[in-house]
């Protein structure tokens, strides 16, 4: 990342997340979720390096944070994390607004109402039983963003198995031929698995989601900051 850390933030907009493992407590292995997490945690890190203001860091246990300078990647995020607990389910609160500290390493360093309205959405979510994503701080935009994210993860909780490894090599931009090699099975099979998954509604649904989420980006602002801290050393 390109931030000092104790670099004062300069007043413009972020996305903090929070999430947490869904009855985590009753989880069989607490030592092997928190292995899972830890892994989780240092993929996000490397796959989204370039959109993260803080980190993602593991804290309260099982729960996750990060700072985003862009809200683009959140669809990436939560299918990976999906993807790689496998049965473990994860719900998650995004809040859109300022710090009102100065931008450090790790998010659990800062506050303001960025991770006011992330933690308003993540203990809504708790409250009515939802996963996937709550959004709040988004203004009008957030009952659209929770309504898609809360339909996406609904088809994504239906799929089979072998629906998921058809997906997720589809999400990936393999070709129906390629992924049959892959799994061992025929192209009529991967077209199949693919209709079963309901894979084209859902990914209109994440393609549309992304298009909302991408308006919402301080990557230029956040960088010409940096610069001007840079020049002022």
């Amino acid at each position: 990342m390109n931030f000092r850390p104790d670099q004062q933030a300069p007043g413009n907009h972020c996305v903090a997340l929070i999430s947490d493992v869904v009855d985590s407590r009753g989880h069989a292995d607490r030592s092997a979720l928190q292995e899972q997490l830890t892994a989780l945690v240092a993929a996000l890190n490397e796959q989204h390096e370039p959109a993260l203001l803080a980190r993602f860091t593991i804290s309260r246990g099982d729960e996750i944070q990060a700072l985003l300078k862009r809200a683009e990647p959140i669809p990436d995020i939560v299918w990976f994390a999906g993807d790689f607990l496998g049965p473990t389910t994860m719900r998650f609160g995004f809040g859109l607004g300022p710090l009102d500290t100065p931008l450090r390493t790790l998010p659990t360093e800062t506050d303001g109402p960025a991770w006011w309205f992330a933690r308003d959405a993540l203990k809504t979510a708790a409250e009515s039983n939802r996963t996937g994503g709550m959004f709040a701080g988004f203004g009008d935009d957030d009952v659209v963003l929770t309504a898609m994210s809360t339909l996406l993860d609904h088809i994504r909780g239906r799929f089979t198995t072998r629906q998921r490894q058809v997906a997720r090599l589809l999400r990936e931009g393999h070709g129906a031929v390629h992924i049959g090699n892959i799994l061992g099975i025929t192209r009529q099979a991967v077209y199949h698995h693919a209709r079963g998954a309901g894979w084209a509604p859902y990914s209109e649904g994440e393609a549309a989601w992304r298009a909302i989420l991408r308006k919402y980006d301080w990557s230029c602002d956040w960088e010409m900051a940096d610069g001007a801290a840079r020049r002022r050393r």
